[in-house]
């Protein structure tokens, strides 16, 4: 549960528990009390550590866990990020200037992208995953396709992993959808159901092997390889050469307090919406993406250990 320390078996940072016995040991000299993270604990009543709390929750962690196909970065300022559980968000903003079509006119897309992951252990050897998303897409021309002028993408997301000990692990997913420009009532043709399954390798720390299918419910069926090849050398670089989405991100540092990350990535989208022309049939505009720049989020803390 984030930000709670109900059924948690470590106090989070900075919290100290009493001392068994009375109110007098209570009050005894600081020295002889437990500091369970060799941090003072904070003045009572401290208006300020509970609104920082507030806004800013424990975050909850598993190390050892990796998740190729996340939109989390591997590494960041404590060196390997461990997994995050409980909430977690992305958002993301694409713009595609204007260019040539081959239909005719010229195509313009922007979008704006986000996910919303909530993840927790099930039977401390597998990690179940919530992944709530909205894409939009706003398109200019061309002239040669009657295209809507958005698209809009509701996800529901549902992921089960294995986390074994072993360099042997496997992932599921099933992801039902909505995909329409929302300009007539909904119809069967605006739901779809995508699915995959995917075997991971990993004999080492720094390489992973994911060998796996996808089933992808567009205006036809698709049936695509899901999975690649991820390398990470060092405590900066990590290389996912996979399809159908690729990326490759350096970590940078942390800028003013932020943890920065610049990358490059590559993805085979190919996106549906109800036709506005007749709310019978499916459209389908494939399309290759390419994206770069810098990414940043909030700093991760370390886990704490008791002693450290």
């Amino acid at each position: 549960m984030v930000g709670s320390t109900l059924n948690s078996k470590d106090a989070p940072t900075g919290v100290a528990s009493l001392p068994q016995g009375g109110p007098e040991q209570w009050n005894a000299d600081t020295a002889s009390l437990p500091d369970l993270y060799a941090e003072t604990a904070p003045a009572h009543g401290s208006c300020l550590n509970c609104l920082s709390e507030f806004v800013f929750p424990h975050v909850e962690q598993l190390p050892g866990f990796y998740d190729p196909f996340t939109r989390q970065f591997a590494y960041g300022s404590v060196g390997v990020q461990a997994y995050r559980l409980g909430w977690f968000s992305y958002d993301d903003f694409v713009f595609m200037p204007r260019a040539r079509a081959s239909v005719g006119g010229e195509f313009q897309n922007v979008e704006w992208n986000t996910w919303l992951r909530y993840s927790r252990v099930v039977n401390e050897s597998m990690v179940f995953a919530w992944n709530a998303g909205l894409n939009g897409h706003f398109w200019t021309g061309p002239t040669g396709i009657a295209l809507p002028a958005d698209g809009d993408q509701l996800v529901s997301d549902f992921q089960l992993s294995s986390f074994w000990n072993g360099p042997w692990n496997w992932q599921i997913g099933v992801t039902p959808q909505i995909n329409s420009d929302f300009t007539r009532a909904l119809n069967s043709n605006s739901f779809m159901v995508d699915a995959r399954a995917v075997l991971l390798y990993r004999p080492v720390a720094e390489w992973m092997l994911a060998i796996g299918a996808a089933f992808w419910n567009r205006a036809s069926d698709h049936l695509i390889p899901y999975g690649g090849v991820i390398w990470a050398p060092n405590d900066r670089w990590e290389l996912r050469l996979m399809f159908p989405r690729s990326r490759i991100s350096y970590y940078i540092g942390n800028i003013c307090g932020f943890e920065t990350w610049g990358y490059i990535s590559g993805e085979y989208a190919p996106l549906i919406w109800l036709e506005m022309r007749s709310s019978a049939f499916r459209d389908v505009l494939e399309s290759y993406i390419g994206l770069w720049g810098p990414q940043q989020s909030a700093a991760m803390p370390a886990p704490p250990t008791k002693g450290s």
